[in-house]
């Protein structure tokens, strides 16, 4: 989102082609980009959009475009090839793809390294957080300012937990949300899968856990969140459900006609929320 509020979104018509909108409270419109290949992430930096894309066999590409025109790319993403295959991001001025990240300083792309496989960014743009693969030792790490920072999460005695999000609430406050899952047994003795919501409280040096009911089916996660601009936050879940916390407190909140909800946008300052899916909708505050 740039800072004016206007939403830029890729459209995924059929898997294969990403389509560049830019959307605001009154028009939605179709924005071409100049290079082949797909589409794949946005970032923003000020009024400058950077496109991701699916530039060769072999490589991917980024490109920018401001002030209504396009410049440069697509352009090599980092020193080395990354492969078409490995994870890849943009959130504000941040790109990440594979073990590295980029931050577009004004000026020049600015190269910060990982400590594992990133698979996606979150957080926002001043307070960007990296998840790591599900198979990392640390699943988080925090930009610090200066390099990337692992960060430990609480254990669950035989249980696992996965995340999916993280979104800074208040001033040294953050939720990370995901799921914990475990395996049962039936009266048959074969293996069952159960999981449940899961949200995790970073404040004043200490971790804080909240749980959602079990899933006998094994599906329950919350799948992406964000600051709602108040100290609180929007989260959604794997079935299409949205959670607002506000005050501390938690609640249901399922808006008529919405579904098909795949990700949650705000602005830097959380006035802005849509969230995004067969259709955007804009969440009020």
């Amino acid at each position: 989102m740039s800072a004016d509020g206007t939403l830029w979104a890729v459209l995924h018509d059929d898997g294969e082609t990403g389509e560049v909108q830019r959307l605001t409270d009154s028009t939605q419109e179709r924005v071409p980009t100049p290079w082949p290949g797909k589409t794949l992430k946005l970032a923003m930096s000020g009024d400058r959009l950077w496109v991701l894309t699916g530039a060769g066999q072999s490589t991917y590409g980024i490109g920018s475009r401001q002030a209504g025109h396009w410049y440069s790319g697509p352009l090599e993403l980092a020193s080395d090839s990354v492969k078409v295959g490995v994870a890849v991001d943009g959130l504000g001025p941040w790109v990440m793809a594979s073990n590295r990240t980029m931050r577009w300083n004004g000026h020049a792309w600015q190269q910060a390294p990982l400590p594992d496989y990133g698979d996606s960014l979150t957080g926002t743009a001043e307070a960007p957080w990296v998840l790591f693969d599900e198979r990392a030792r640390v699943p988080l790490a925090q930009w610090t300012g200066r390099a990337w920072r692992l960060v430990h999460v609480p254990r669950v005695k035989e249980k696992w937990i996965y995340l999916n999000a993280v979104a800074p609430t208040r001033h040294g406050e953050f939720w990370a949300l995901g799921l914990v899952t475990w395996d049962e047994e039936d009266q048959d003795h074969e293996p069952l899968s159960r999981t449940r919501l899961l949200a995790l409280r970073w404040n004043a040096g200490r971790w804080s856990c909240f749980f959602g009911p079990t899933d006998e089916n094994g599906e329950a996660r919350f799948t992406d969140a964000v600051q709602d601009g108040r100290g609180g936050l929007w989260a959604l879940t794997y079935d299409n459900e949205l959670w607002h916390l506000t005050e501390g407190r938690w609640t249901r909140e399922r808006p008529p006609g919405m579904r098909g909800i795949e990700e949650l946008a705000a602005s830097e300052d959380g006035r802005h929320v849509y969230a995004l899916g067969w259709a955007v909708w804009k969440l009020s505050r």
